[in-house]
């Protein structure tokens, strides 16, 4: 991505950030509470390096700031 993270997807277990080159990482599943679905289709990153990803439970935001998960088209719509 342009921030320079790399991502590795799973279509049931959420995914992973790479953050930066010492290979520290950010997991993103729905025990962490960051993802509102394991089932992971995509990944996006804007140009403002918000990041947004496509899950089977909608779309969740991470803010570049890293200021938590915002969850879009979701029944439970909430903010964490």
């Amino acid at each position: 991505m342009k921030s320079g993270r790399v991502w590795l997807l799973s279509e049931e277990e959420g995914c992973i950030s790479i953050n930066d080159s010492l290979y520290n990482t950010t997991l993103f599943n729905t025990l962490k509470h960051n993802l509102t679905d394991n089932g992971v289709n995509s990944i996006y990153e804007d140009n403002a390096l918000n990041t947004w990803i496509l899950t089977n439970g909608g779309l969740t935001l991470i803010p570049s700031g890293g200021s938590g998960s915002l969850f879009f088209f979701h029944p439970l719509c909430v903010e964490i």
